[in-house]
């Protein structure tokens, strides 16, 4: 019997997207547990343990490694937070694959990736030549694209640069950009862009208030407000590559899937789309083989 671990650190991830990940190896006659902050003592141990810390960090290991005997297989969601790197690296000295799971893109609700190493900017994704992408990748880009622009048409009259914002404290933001908060960044692109007419749209969850020469919308669908953009111009968000996806002229200024593959988008769309596990289903064999760290997990 394989014996799959899910690392769920806050421990409201597992219902609304991995359900299906678990159903999948349940039905496989694995044995699947899901560990969050309060599941062992050494987890939280983890929370306090940097390189600096010597010995006890030394024993947060040893009791993690303990507890990881028997386990074929960790998925970990996101691991990019200091509490997920006291895991990732029992997993490495202990011989157990470690993937990393999180939200798909289009839309985020109904799917979820899988990756050997990391996601976003760390992810396998990032130095992938991308030369497996086929025509029938490229054929299923198109429908997506179809069905998730709902009609949508870029149009680029409306004579605006659109910025999306993001939350600050995303790993995204904090670990691969230069930025530190919304509000210096909003103040460099005004710098930067002076003489343009620019259009902030602030993150759904954001409810900071912000200063701004330009307008600032809190509302709204993004992709109403790119169809009429005349370029777009982020840091690393997801709303980049619905952009892309649009067809609308867009410029990733942090470190992420665009900026790596700008000689490329078509190709870059088409693998995000073949990434993307549909959400609840258990028939997910052909994401978890091709995708999960060591290849299948139940072999």
């Amino acid at each position: 019997m394989a014996h799959i671990l899910i690392h769920d650190y806050l421990g409201d991830h597992v219902a609304p997207w991995l359900r299906g990940l678990v159903r999948y190896f349940s039905d496989r006659g694995a044995d699947v547990s899901v560990w969050t902050r309060n599941s062992l003592l050494s987890t939280r141990l983890a929370e306090r343990c940097n390189p600096s810390l010597g010995a006890a960090r030394h024993l947060a290991l040893r009791l993690i490694r303990r507890h990881l005997k028997g386990i074929d297989h960790v998925y970990m969601w996101n691991g990019q937070n200091d509490h997920h790197r006291l895991l990732r690296e029992a997993c490495a000295a202990s011989g157990v694959p470690c993937s990393i799971v999180e939200v798909g893109y289009f839309p985020q609700r109904h799917w979820f990736t899988i990756d050997p190493i990391g996601i976003n900017a760390t992810s396998s994704l990032m130095t992938d030549p991308l030369d497996w992408v086929s025509d029938a990748h490229l054929e299923a880009l198109t429908a997506l694209r179809s069905s998730y622009l709902e009609g949508r048409h870029w149009r680029g009259t409306g004579g605006y640069t659109l910025i999306p914002l993001q939350l600050s404290q995303d790993t995204n933001v904090r670990d691969h950009t230069h930025v530190t908060d919304m509000q210096s960044f909003i103040c460099e692109c005004q710098a930067r862009l002076s003489g343009r007419q620019l259009l902030f749209k602030q993150h759904p969850l954001d409810e900071n208030d912000y200063r701004t020469d330009h307008e600032l919308v809190r509302n709204g669908n993004f992709l109403d407000l790119a169809v009429e953009a005349s370029e777009v111009i982020g840091l690393n968000s997801t709303c980049l590559l619905e952009a892309a996806l649009l067809g609308v002229p867009t410029i990733a200024l942090g470190n992420g899937f665009l900026r790596s593959h700008a000689h490329q988008v078509e190709r870059l769309l088409a693998a995000l789309v073949d990434k993307q596990v549909p959400v609840g289903s258990p028939e997910i064999g052909y994401w978890v083989e091709r995708y999960s760290a060591n290849g299948t997990p139940l072999a």
